[in-house]
């Protein structure tokens, strides 16, 4: 599977937390926005390349005008280009891809953003058409054509080059690191308050102004990311033994939630990801 857009503007969907299970390339060219990648935050400056495997919980926040948010997204799966790189011996363009923690690059200059965009808007309109055996192997060539032009045109970031060092920005990736080592146990914000030495008031309004979501919708979407993760890896596992791994009050707490989510029971829901057939919403 392959989707590609180029310079997609504005809020084309809700600009949610979300996981997914292949791989992105995500071009900023504009607007006023940052991104959250697992427990990083990354301002975003035109020509900013992220590269990840999509698992981690992500999403764009667009500060200002949504109109002048202006990005380029690709997604596909490592066994689209597995094969065909090993014969080219260029496997080593997928490292980044397998690292849990996303891959911050920023293009040298204009000219070469430009042309990043042209390759992925040629790969848009290459899956717009039929799926012969011609068209799949130039999807495969244009996926490593990318990459192999960032790893040329761009140079890469380290997080703490790319993140705004104030101090509301790192309590909040403080707080992502406690949610994500503690998920499966019992939290509460008076918790993390004592854990960091501040008020709970001063907690919660921070998380909110910077992710636009409570501590508790991070926490509830983090857990389901991990039990849709236990979901498709284990077939004989049962849905009460994974929602108390995930942090869940009870299995009856765990199927309203799988519910409200995907309008699936567990059963249903098990069913779809076992068949490839279930697709996360706001995934873009």
């Amino acid at each position: 599977m392959v989707i590609a857009f180029s310079k997609t503007k504005g809020k084309v969907e809700p600009l949610d937390f979300h996981s997914h299970e292949y791989y992105e390339i995500y071009v900023f060219h504009g607007g006023d926005c940052y991104y959250t990648v697992g427990d990083q935050i990354i301002n975003m400056v035109p020509g900013t390349v992220l590269l990840m495997n999509g698992k981690s919980v992500h999403k764009a926040h667009v500060i200002k005008n949504e109109n002048e948010y202006v990005r380029s997204v690709v997604h596909f799966k490592s066994n689209v280009v597995d094969g065909l790189m090993k014969k080219l011996e260029c496997s080593s363009l997928m490292a980044p891809f397998n690292r849990n923690s996303v891959s911050v690059r920023r293009v040298i200059n204009e000219e070469n953003l430009e042309k990043i965009g042209f390759i992925i808007a040629d790969l848009q309109g290459l899956t717009s058409l039929e799926e012969t055996d011609f068209i799949k192997k130039e999807i495969q060539l244009g996926i490593i054509k990318l990459l192999m032009f960032i790893d040329r045109a761009c140079r890469p970031i380290k997080p703490e080059d790319s993140a705004s060092i104030n101090t509301k920005k790192y309590y909040v990736e403080e707080i992502v690191l406690y949610l994500q080592n503690n998920y499966s146990k019992e939290i509460t914000i008076e918790k993390i308050s004592k854990e960091l030495g501040l008020t709970s008031s001063y907690l919660s309004r921070i998380f909110k102004d910077i992710t636009e979501h409570t501590i508790m919708e991070y926490l509830m979407y983090y857990r389901f990311t991990q039990a849709k993760y236990l979901i498709e890896i284990s077939d004989d596992q049962t849905f009460k033994d994974i929602a108390l791994a995930c942090g869940f009050q009870s299995s009856s707490h765990f199927s309203r939630f799988i519910k409200e989510r995907t309008g699936m029971t567990p059963s249903m829901f098990r069913e779809a990801i076992q068949q490839k057939s279930y697709i996360s919403p706001n995934s873009r």
